[in-house]
């Protein structure tokens, strides 16, 4: 019996691990651990899944139900093992119950990933860790089953009516109870103060639809913009989203992870075309000041990166690197990113290649004809999106950025496909 609840015992354990990995991955995206677990780059798929309205249930998030589920598990194999044999058969045949229907519960969720066409890593380990906790709680019911001499029916009906039949009975159930109502407590709780921490605000469906109405109030803008060659996303997609940016902007820092968000939630249907626009008068004399100092060097260090055909991967480690990298910004810090990120192109380039680019007269050409675009269409803060030829100012939350991109493409449709 030992054997199959030590089992039980590093299963949970392992399961809640993945459990609290999801919860960094939905409140703290940005976080090095949330990258180290499903990667931080413009195509983070448990990120997207997590901003999805599947994450949660109640406003709880799924992984924090998860949490709960395998810490309860934990508590009754503990238990078990500290009361010992007698009350073996309950804790058995109750985590066989439990991890059946997790499982049933995760035949629902990997539908839903295949729906969406997201990914996440860490869910299906959290699949696999429900699977063999309920294979190892059948077969600890089955063997206590065996050697009892009775069916799992009977074994469940006779574990059913001998707890309660004795006052000691009897009172560990009801501390059983509590402590799992106090744990379920616990864990919620913290789960909600999280939440706090981490900022993040759920937006109601009049709440969309008012912004998204709002946006389709007003003119689209004929724009004549020159391709950028800071474009990420399939080049041939049906939408292309322009975005006027200064890449040390604490929004455009913060829409980043929308982007990450939107490039999974839409994969090779949009695109989004940057064109800088550093706030800083050292190149840009149409600020009144300077807000992010030697932002046109990291714009400089941008335009390089995507003229050495590393720019996705660029972006990635500049950005997870923002809070390192905002202040004191110089061509060394450029080329301490390009060196971090080069490691993880496909496209290879040498640090010489790169800072001769950087250095070079095209690069100061290509920002002072962006920042030149951006005077030219009365670019005045960042982020400032175009889509659809209608001007968007500032980072929009992303389920008002999903609705609105799901609404163009679409438009784009042909007649017989809407």
């Amino acid at each position: 019996m030992k054997k199959f609840l030590y089992t039980l015992l590093v299963l949970s354990v392992a399961g809640a691990a993945l459990s609290a990995l999801l919860l960094i991955q939905h409140y703290f995206p940005g976080s090095n651990i949330a990258g180290m677990t499903c990667g931080d780059g413009l195509d983070n798929p448990c990120h997207s899944l997590s901003m999805t309205g599947y994450a949660s249930i109640g406003g709880i998030p799924l992984a924090g139900v998860g949490l709960f589920f395998y810490l309860f598990i934990l508590f009754t194999v503990l238990v078990a093992d500290y009361a010992g044999e007698s009350y073996y058969d309950a804790a058995a045949i109750l985590a066989a119950s439990l991890s059946g229907a997790a499982v049933a519960v995760n035949f629902v969720l990997a539908a839903i990933l295949v729906k969406t066409g997201l990914f996440c890593t860490l869910c299906v380990w959290t699949y696999a860790v429900d699977i063999l906790m309920l294979a190892a709680g059948v077969l600890w019911t089955r063997e206590s089953a065996r050697q009892r001499g009775a069916s799992i029916a009977a074994l469940v009906a006779g574990t059913a009516r001998s707890i309660p039949e004795t006052s000691g009975g009897r009172a560990a159930l009801g501390l059983f109870v509590l402590f799992a109502a106090l744990l379920g407590f616990s864990v919620f709780a913290t789960v909600n103060i999280i939440e706090k921490q981490s900022g993040k605000r759920e937006f109601t469906r009049k709440q969309i639809n008012d912004y998204v109405t709002s946006f389709y109030a007003m003119e689209a803008e004929d724009l004549s913009l020159p391709e950028s060659p800071m474009t990420v996303g399939d080049p041939a997609a049906p939408l292309n989203i322009i975005a006027f940016t200064d890449f040390l902007c604490s929004a455009c820092n913060s829409f980043f992870e929308t982007e990450k968000y939107i490039m999974t939630r839409f994969p090779g249907k949009v695109s989004i075309s940057y064109y800088g626009f550093p706030l800083d008068r050292s190149c840009n004399p149409t600020v009144n000041r300077t807000v992010y100092e030697n932002s046109c060097i990291a714009a400089r260090a941008v335009n390089a990166a995507a003229r050495t055909g590393i720019l996705d991967e660029y972006l990635k480690i500049h950005f997870k690197r923002y809070n390192e990298i905002k202040h004191g910004y110089a061509e060394e810090t450029a080329m301490s990113v390009f060196n971090d990120a080069v490691k993880y192109s496909v496209k290879k380039s040498t640090p010489e290649e790169y800072r001769k680019i950087l250095q070079s007269d095209d690069i100061d050409t290509a920002v002072r004809n962006d920042i030149e675009l951006a005077r030219e269409n009365d670019i005045r803060s960042t982020p400032t999106l175009f889509i659809g030829g209608r001007r968007m100012r500032g980072a929009p939350p992303k389920e008002m950025l999903e609705e609105i991109i799901r609404l163009e493409l679409e438009k784009k449709k042909p007649e017989s496909a809407r």
